[in-house]
């Protein structure tokens, strides 16, 4: 499991590990939640997403 360099994920310091579980804070339980979630962004926008870092959340903004 990796980050892809220079990527949106990369850029906004999300590391290998980090569980999403929260995107603009709708739930995240699956990888459909995501992907839906994720389909109304554009180029340009930018999400609140949080994560399961270490055993606590955290949030990043993620610029797509």
């Amino acid at each position: 499991d990796q980050v892809t360099e220079a990527s949106p994920a990369a850029q906004a310091k999300l590391r290998a590990g980090d569980r999403i579980t929260a995107v603009n804070g709708a739930p995240v339980n699956n990888l459909f939640d995501l992907q839906w979630l994720l389909s109304d962004l554009h180029k340009g926008n930018t999400a609140q997403v949080t994560v399961e870092r270490d055993g606590g959340p955290e949030t990043v903004a993620v610029t797509f």
